[in-house]
């Protein structure tokens, strides 16, 4: 690791700044006694925000048992630390910039972070199917969502220097991009995230998923959390469905990695794929974010069905 480079990202302007309502809703936090009519009424303070939150409790991806109206009856059911860690992803969600022209395209960026967080939040379903561990879904989606911040962050700190490896986001596994990241500057994308991550002030078991997502399968520590594992399976599938519909190459060999990460049958990702498109959308706009609707999670649904069906393991 490059600490020099750690120390310079930290003290330059590419990892955004905390807007106000996120730094006064921890400051709120931070008394022992605070209120919860203090939280609504920060959050009413903005009609965005206070839009968001509903909308998050209320998405079938994170979903409460119930249709949620009021902003306080929301903060109540989703607990505090699960707002507050909704409300720094979204904040910061909307602070990552990229520069027009720059080598890293910011609609297949987002697309396929959406995507690695609605798949990581699926793959922790699976983990914790015992009620009351709801708030490990919002964890893997967000870990999943922000674990590819520092791919921004390093491409907006070292513009000449990381492009060459910035254009190569989209077009070859994120473990050969991790390899050459660390070769030419000591440091990668994973550990960039975590320390943006840890700056927001995000929940330790996120920033250790986060900067553990591409050594789970190398570390005791990382493939025994059940958080790293869930990103890290998004991860390596993610980018399947961000390629062009109709690709021809055999899509098993991934997917069944991913699931393996993941500790998720592979047979079960069919049905899981289904769901991600319309999860993606829906996402996207909570978070304000624009993503073109492609086939492609059908289509690679469909296609690993057929490849299941012709392949045995």
């Amino acid at each position: 690791m490059n600490p020099n480079l750690l120390k310079a990202i930290q003290r330059g302007d590419a990892i955004p700044s905390m807007p106000q309502i996120a730094v006064r809703l921890l400051e709120i936090l931070s008394d022992d006694e605070y209120r919860h009519a203090d939280v609504a009424q920060l959050l009413s303070s903005d009609p965005a925000i206070a839009g968001d939150i509903l909308r998050f409790a209320n998405s079938p991806l994170f979903g409460l048992v119930r249709k949620v109206r009021q902003l306080g009856h929301a903060i109540t059911l989703l607990g505090m630390k699960r707002v507050r860690t909704l409300l720094i992803s979204r904040c910061l969600v909307d602070g990552l910039e990229f520069r027009r022209g720059g080598p890293v395209d910011r609609g297949y960026f987002w697309r396929r972070s959406l995507i690695s967080g609605a798949l990581a939040a699926h793959f922790a379903r699976l983990a914790a199917a015992a009620p009351g561990r709801e708030e490990e879904r919002d964890e893997a989606f967000i870990a999943g969502l922000l674990s590819d911040a520092g791919v921004a962050v390093l491409a907006r700190a070292l513009p000449a220097e990381y492009a060459p490896l910035g254009t190569q986001y989209a077009a070859e596994p994120a473990e050969k991009l991790v390899l050459r990241e660390r070769e030419q500057f000591g440091v990668a994308h994973p550990e960039v995230s975590a320390l943006v991550l840890e700056k927001w002030m995000l929940p330790e078991e996120i920033v250790r998923a986060v900067r553990q997502h591409h050594d789970a399968g190398g570390t005791p520590a990382a493939a025994a959390d059940p958080l790293v594992r869930a990103v890290a399976g998004a991860a390596v599938i993610a980018p399947l469905l961000c390629a062009e519909p109709g690709t021809s190459d055999p899509i098993l060999p991934a997917c069944r990695r991913g699931a393996t990460l993941a500790g998720a049958d592979v047979s079960l990702l069919p049905q899981i794929l289904h769901a991600i498109e319309a999860d993606t959308l829906d996402l996207a706009g909570m978070l304000r974010i624009e993503v073109v609707p492609q086939r492609a999670y059908a289509q690679v649904a469909d296609a690993l069905v057929q490849e299941l069906a012709t392949t045995t393991p």
